[in-house]
Formats: C-alpha cells, structure tokens, sequence
C-alpha cells in the first residue's frame, strides 16, 4: 500500500474543512448542499480514498454541529458510495473530466444513489410500518428535494471544476 504523504494529508484536510464549511453554510437552505460536489471532484481528480475520507471527515464534522443521529451513518455510507461510482467513472474508467461529464455524473450520483438511500432510510428510522403505499408517496413527496438536491449539486460541480483542476495541477506539478 502506497505510504499516504504530508501533502495528501493537508491537501485532504483543507478539503474536508471546505466541504464542512460549505455544508454548515448552506444548511439553511433545504436540498441545496457544498460538500457532495467537493467529494465528487476529489474523487474524479485525486485517488479513491481522498473522497472515501473527506466523506467521513465531512459528515462527522458538520454532524457535530447539525445533529448526530442514527442517520450519520448510513449519511457517511451515501457519500462513501458516491465517492466511490466518481472515482470507478472518472479515475478507473478514463472517462475524460470536463464539465459537463461532471455535471451528469452528479445529477445521476445524487438522483440515483445518495437520495433513494437516504430516503428509504428516513422510512425506516421515522415509521412503524413500512408499506408500498407508504414507500411510494415518502418518495413522491421527496421527489421536488431530490432534483433540487441534484441540479445544485451539479451546479456547484460546474464551478468548483475549475479550481479543483488548479488544484490537482498543483499537487502533481509543484513547481509550475
């Protein structure tokens, strides 16, 4: 196993501050979220588990001041999830990394894996009985959440693209 470096370990770090951050920041705002998109490009642009740990970081962090609860883990198990199809999409696949590749893969990461997990989750811890009535209108009614929690995480992609390519052309190129 490669030896994780000095480098990697701030350059985490500051990720993961920034991702709290902008979690905390925007918690007011339903749906709308900062460090979902700065665990996608982590993973799309660095190794697999720098968006494994700024997940974890993340969430236990931001929770401490949002509220822990049963759901921080299976939050931490959404964002790892994700972390990993980004990574397997953009690192292991060689799919290219523009913007709107990102873009799509957020809007499909975030619809597709994170919500239907956290909502059938929300089921479970939140109702006695689960039915397919139930199932069916919980996510209906999250559905308005869910593609607001997906076009602002694409959105977010979008600008944070950008810099997180400065980024990894930085910490792969020192001396530009």
């Amino acid at each position: 196993m490669k030896k994780i470096s000095n480098i990697d370990i701030s350059t985490i770090a500051i990720l993961s501050a920034s991702a709290c951050i902008g979690r905390l920041a925007l918690s007011a705002i339903p749906s709308v979220e900062l460090f979902i998109p700065i665990i996608i490009l982590s993973s799309a642009y660095f190794q697999g588990y720098y968006g494994i740990l700024i997940s974890i970081i993340t969430v236990l962090t931001s929770n401490i001041f949002l509220g822990q609860g049963p759901w921080t883990l299976w939050q931490i198990v959404c964002c790892v999830l994700v972390s990993v199809f980004a990574h397997l999409i953009f690192f292991k696949k060689k799919y290219k990394i523009t913007s709107l590749n990102l873009c799509l893969a957020s809007l499909l990461l975030i619809f597709l894996v994170y919500s239907p997990i956290i909502n059938l989750l929300s089921i479970i811890f939140y109702f006695p009985s689960v039915n397919k009535e139930l199932i069916t209108t919980y996510f209906l009614s999250s559905l308005p959440f869910d593609v607001l929690h997906s076009i602002s995480c694409a959105a977010f992609v979008f600008m944070l693209n950008k810099p997180f390519k400065l980024i990894k052309d930085k910490f792969t190129n020192p001396t530009k």
